[in-house]
Formats: C-alpha cells, sequence, structure tokens
C-alpha cells in the first residue's frame, strides 16, 4: 500500500509540508506562551476581563478562564450573567453553563453560623442561630440548664444537632410550612450524615420474615430488610418530594453485599433496578422533613452488623416562591376565570360564611403538556391564599375535591379570618397565588455500624 505524501490532494484541499510545519511550530509556542501561564492571584478581581477570556482563541487559555471563574463563584456571577447575550458564542454558551452553575451551588450551600456562647440558656443560643441565618426556629418548653457553643462557619444542621445533643431537645418533623421546631422530648438520633443543606436521619431497620403455607408441595419463605430514614431540609429549599433511592454501596460485618438482587419477573424481564425502593414520597406537599426507605438484602442472620450503606436518592426541591395578586376582590370574580403561573382558574362559586370566612369553589386546569405528573394537585392549598381588606392573612380551615383528571382538577377551599371576632364582615378579599420554581438535585448520604435485627 502507498504511503500517503503530504502535497497530495485530499478533496479540494492540498496540505504542504512547510504549512503544516509552521502551523505545529505555531501551536507548540503559544503553549509557552507567558499569557496562556499566568495564573491568577488571591487579589484578583478583575472578573470582567476574565469573562472576556471565556472567548479567548486558545483553548488552553478558556478552560483555565472558566477554572478561575468557577472557583470565583458568587463573586464574579455578575461579571458572568453580563455576558450571557454576548455576540461571541463560544463566551456566551460558557457564561451561561458558569452562571447556572453558580448559581446552583449557591443554592445547595448550606447556611453557616459562627458563634461563641457559655453557659447560656438554650433559648438565647437558638435565638442567635435564628438571627444569623434567618430561620425562624421554635422550642417548646425551654430546659432550665446551660449550653455553650463555640463554632466558626459550621453548617446550620450541625449546629442545630450540637445544640440538641447539649440541651437534650428533640427536632420535629416539618408541619408543611418554615419553621425549625425543637422540643425537650425525645432525643438526637446516633446515626446522620449530612450532605449540603439536607440532615439525613436513620430511624430504624425493621425485618421480615413470611411463610406461604398454601403451597402443597413446599413452603415458599421470603423475608426482607427495610433502613427507614428521614430527610431534612433546610427552610430556604423545602422538599416536594423524594424519588427512589439507590444503593451506591452496602455491606454487612462479614463483607457480604446487602444490595438486592435484580428482581426479574415470570417472563424473563427485568422488573426493576438494584438498590431501588418501588415507593415515591412526597407527592408535591412543601415539607421540611420527608421520610423514605431502602429495601436491603441480608445474607448472614447470624451477622449483626451492617458496616456501611451508602445511597443516593433524588428530590425536588422548592428554590423560590413569587407571590401575585390574582384579584384585588375576589368576590367581583365570580364565574371568570384567571390565568397565572401556568393554569387557568375558574371560578365557579364565591360565598361569604357567617364568622367573616370565605368558601372558593374553583377548576382548576394545568397549562402544561406534562401530564404525567398529577403531584401538582396536592399543593394548590400551600399556593393559594387569600387576605382581607386590612392584609390579614386567612387561615385555610378546609378543602375538598371534585371531578380530576391529568390536567385538571375541581376543588372547593374555606378560608376563615385567624380572629373571627374581631374580624367584622369584611368587604373584599384579595386573592393570591405563590408561584413556585423547583428543581431537581441527587442527596448523597452514608451510615456506618448500623446495628441489624
Amino acid at each position: 500500500m502507498a504511503r500517503r505524501q503530504f502535497g497530495k490532494k485530499l478533496g479540494n484541499h492540498k496540505f504542504c509540508r512547510p504549512t503544516f510545519t509552521w502551523l505545529l511550530l505555531g501551536f507548540l509556542g503559544s503553549l509557552s506562551s507567558p499569557l496562556l501561564n499566568a495564573q491568577p492571584t488571591k487579589s484578583q478581581s478583575n472578573w470582567p476581563e476574565w469573562v472576556k477570556k471565556l472567548g479567548d482563541p486558545h483553548f488552553r487559555q478558556r478552560e483555565m478562564a472558566t477554572q478561575v471563574l468557577r472557583d470565583a463563584g458568587t463573586e464574579a456571577l455578575p461579571a458572568i450573567k453580563a455576558a450571557q447575550n454576548d455576540p461571541d458564542p463560544e463566551l456566551r454558551v460558557r457564561a451561561r453553563e458558569l452562571a447556572s452553575e453558580i448559581e446552583t451551588r449557591q443554592l445547595l450551600d448550606p447556611k453557616t453560623v459562627t458563634l461563641k456562647l457559655s453557659n447560656a440558656p438554650a433559648k438565647e443560643v437558638l435565638d442567635k442561630i435564628s438571627k444569623q441565618t434567618g430561620y425562624q426556629i421554635d422550642l417548646w418548653n425551654p430546659p432550665n440548664h446551660t449550653i455553650s457553643v463555640d463554632c466558626v462557619r459550621v453548617p446550620f444542621w450541625k449546629v442545630i444537632d450540637q445544640v440538641s445533643e447539649q440541651a437534650g431537645l428533640h427536632l420535629q418533623q416539618g408541619y408543611g410550612d418554615d419553621r425549625v421546631r425543637l422540643n425537650p422530648n425525645g432525643s438526637t438520633p446516633r446515626y446522620i450524615d449530612y450532605s449540603g443543606p439536607f440532615r439525613i436521619a436513620a430511624q430504624s431497620l425493621q425485618q421480615n420474615k413470611f411463610v406461604d403455607l398454601t403451597n402443597a408441595k413446599a413452603a415458599n419463605r421470603t423475608e426482607n430488610l427495610t433502613l427507614q430514614y428521614t430527610v431534612f431540609s433546610e427552610p430556604k429549599m423545602p422538599i416536594l418530594g423524594l424519588g427512589e433511592a439507590k444503593i451506591l454501596a452496602a455491606f454487612d460485618g462479614d463483607g457480604n453485599s446487602m444490595i438486592p438482587p435484580i428482581p426479574i419477573n415470570p417472563t424473563g424481564n427485568i422488573g426493576g433496578f438494584r438498590g431501588r425502593s418501588v415507593s415515591r414520597y412526597g407527592n408535591g406537599y412543601r415539607m421540611l422533613s420527608m421520610q423514605s426507605s431502602i429495601n436491603l438484602k441480608r445474607q448472614n442472620d447470624r451477622c449483626n452488623e451492617a458496616t456501611l450503606i451508602r445511597a443516593v436518592v433524588p428530590a425536588n426541591i422548592l428554590v423560590q416562591q413569587e407571590t401575585i395578586s390574582l384579584s384585588k376582590d375576589i368576590l367581583k370574580e365570580k364565574g371568570k376565570k384567571i390565568e397565572a403561573g401556568g393554569f387557568s382558574i375558574l371560578m365557579e362559586n364565591i360565598t361569604i360564611g357567617p364568622n367573616g370566612g370565605l368558601s372558593i369553589k374553583m377548576n382548576i386546569q394545568d397549562l402544561s403538556k406534562d401530564t404525567s405528573d398529577m403531584t401538582w394537585m396536592n399543593s394548590l392549598s400551600q399556593r393559594l391564599e387569600v387576605r382581607d381588606e386590612k392584609g390579614g392573612k386567612l387561615n385555610l380551615s378546609g378543602s375538598h375535591w371534585g371531578s380530576s383528571g391529568p390536567s385538571y382538577v375541581q376543588m372547593g377551599f374555606d378560608f376563615q379570618p385567624i380572629n373571627p371576632a374581631a374580624a367584622g364582615k369584611p368587604q373584599k378579599f384579595e386573592f393570591l397565588f405563590h408561584q413556585w420554581k423547583t428543581m431537581e438535585t441527587q442527596i448523597t448520604f452514608e451510615f456506618k455500624n448500623l446495628p441489624l435485627p
């Protein structure tokens, strides 16, 4: 076979030895350029100049600028966002990707606490933590003894657990609002892991054995081992739902894998995923805590410890809420249709109760094209709000469902004033809708040395 020679035509192009040589020398020379090898200093703050380098002709320069801006994070974010519509397509794409990455990282960074107090009441300590983080912390039946805290930029949940352990407090499950609640009844769990703004606590390990005696030939024996755990989220990003947890690693004290085998149905088709549960949790309700579970396989009943369980669970979280006023006087909207936040709301009937409350019957349609997720219906009670003419918020006292489908639901809501005796009979009610911005994320956690049942 003849060797291909430089200088021969390839298609419509002709490559010659001198041209190739000069290109190669030019490329190698660029690698040693002082500009390309320049490294940023810690005092570097000229972020617009670094952003310009995202469109530099040299790949290495673009990569270096990308890493510098990534490391700078929120400090460089304004300059990065200003370039998201730059005419240079390379610069524009890199700026958009960097802005999205930094904003996501910013959302998932836990709030931190810096605090030093000695022999202070638990309520005083929690009040200072609340002031630093902006989170509302309720303490029921404060303990009498004092505690000491000395921490520098410690994540929120770790500080709460430190305070709880000293003061004998117990973290309560969420109630659908943005409050963190502690009381002296109960204790802090032994097995806790932290992942960004999330706190994951192991609750229990339960083993069930079952024998089917209906088979005339032989008894069918089955057993399962389930790990129950609770995910707590910081109030800045409530959880709307947890998906199926995937086990990354699971071993008992003898080194045996505890990951369940892949289930196969009678037709021979794979019926699931290794290490995944079959349930979904949350259903669209906004919560600061949510329980879930993992199915495990016990290889040896005589082994009494799980040395490692590592898993990742997908979560849908609420990252932003915008309040939209749909009507300043909802009593005038009867029989009318209002559109907001991707929903169409038909006000079928509106009545005022004897105590100054309001009953609304409405038909709500989801205008998005995704009909596979119907959890949006469950969130409506947390996204609709009514205020009286003085701006006072009415409490949601009840809701009732009518007909529903993948993209519509007929519902009724009853709202009552917080203080009916002082409310009188308002002349106007403002109707508001909370538009949610959500995000999918992955929560990785692990527990070590769990005792087996």
